[in-house]
């Protein structure tokens, strides 16, 4: 009866809020929905004061029930999704929720928004209380991750951390080991005129040469640079004297970042300067690699609760960044946690509802271990 009634309202959630609209620094409508639904259980919930330095339209969503000087467990996901078409079509069964294939409808990070919610309500069904654990809804996870930067480090010390991100299976493995992400800004300048006689200089033409000779893609020493947005132009009869280009690079070795940035500039001064164009070109590394200790302290802890019910665990790695690399940057204890996504960020985007069930119960068991372990 409990499972059915989890699943139940589990899918009954997840649909609630892919009908939200959450994009990248406008997360405010879901903000509030969580701020409404956690009050309405009886939690003390509250929106931090993040959003002056992310920029977004609301602070991160934090449930703090910490109530000693213990060991804390902190339970993640990100509010925003992907600027997919909006309302997202999608399909619901017995078996999944999935798009119907024309769009991605924000199951990432929606399901791990679900999974939280229900650790709340399965708790306040059961009429019992959760001691020193935190709930953090974050902001801007796809952009840069600035949610997870800017929360507070008094609810992250002396805890261990889990990021319910992660794509695929087995449900609850541990990603613990990661690339790091680096941010590229360019932009080309060129020369505006009337198209009569074209005397300018094309930015646009200028930054699709730049684009064509890039080594886009998976390249060689495990980075892959990925071109994600261009924008320029005014009007038709205008030739565009400005055009930004934003892209990408995931790596794992910074001599080979080095070698691939230092490349990127020396196509720019090819592409751009010797065809009387000029360019700016800036970059951020969004976090860094990281590779955790197999008998780490979070890894083993995760090791013993999952046990305790039963349920093994296996380690992976990724190319792909999240707000566990975040906190880690920041010198804290945290893992992403695989929760059955299925091709996310892409038209095919759904997830299984055994495995969104799964993922509460691997998450329950975290809880649990530490309740009983009194840890």
């Amino acid at each position: 009866m409990v499972f059915v009634m989890t699943e139940n309202r589990l899918s009954k959630t997840l649909v609630e809020l892919i009908k939200i609209e959450s994009f990248p620094y406008h997360e405010k409508d879901l903000a509030s929905y969580l701020l409404n639904r956690i009050q309405s259980m009886g939690y003390p919930c509250y929106e931090d004061d993040s959003k002056e330095k992310t920029g977004s339209n609301t602070g991160n969503i934090i449930v703090d029930l910490t109530k000693n000087n213990g060991r804390k467990i902190v339970f993640c996901s990100h509010m925003d999704t992907i600027n997919l078409v909006f309302p997202p079509m999608f399909q619901v069964s017995d078996e999944s929720i999935k798009s119907t294939g024309t769009t991605a409808i924000g199951i990432d990070n929606k399901a791990g928004i679900s999974i939280m919610l229900e650790i709340l309500e399965h708790y306040k069904d059961q009429q019992d209380s959760l001691t020193n654990v935190i709930f953090v809804f974050t902001t801007c996870e796809e952009e840069c991750f600035y949610g997870a930067k800017q929360v507070e480090s008094k609810l992250l010390e002396n805890a261990f951390i889990y990021v319910l991100d992660s794509g695929g299976g087995p449900i609850g493995d541990l990603i613990t080991g990661g690339a790091g992400q680096t941010s590229l800004y360019i932009s080309v300048y060129g020369e505006a005129s009337h198209i009569s006689g074209y005397t300018g200089v094309n930015a646009i033409l200028l930054g699709s040469k730049l684009v064509s000779l890039l080594p886009i893609g998976l390249n060689k020493d495990g980075l892959t640079l990925n071109i994600s947005k261009i924008s320029g132009g005014l009007t038709t009869n205008v030739i565009p004297d400005h055009v930004k280009i934003k892209g990408e690079i995931t790596w794992t070795d910074r001599n080979a970042l080095e070698v691939m940035l230092l490349g990127i500039k020396q196509l720019l001064e090819e592409t751009i300067c010797k065809n009387g164009g000029q360019y700016s070109f800036e970059y951020v590394i969004d976090c860094n690699p990281f590779a955790l200790p197999i008998e780490c302290d979070i890894i083993e802890y995760t090791r013993k609760a999952y046990a305790d019910k039963g349920l093994s665990l296996s380690l992976a790695k990724t190319l792909c960044g999240s707000d566990a690399q975040a906190f880690i940057d920041r010198g804290f204890s945290a893992v992403k946690v695989k929760i059955g996504m299925q091709n996310v960020h892409g038209k095919n985007e759904q997830i299984e509802l055994k495995d969104l069930v799964s993922s509460f119960e691997h998450t329950l068991s975290i809880i649990e271990y530490k309740n009983k372990e009194g840890c």
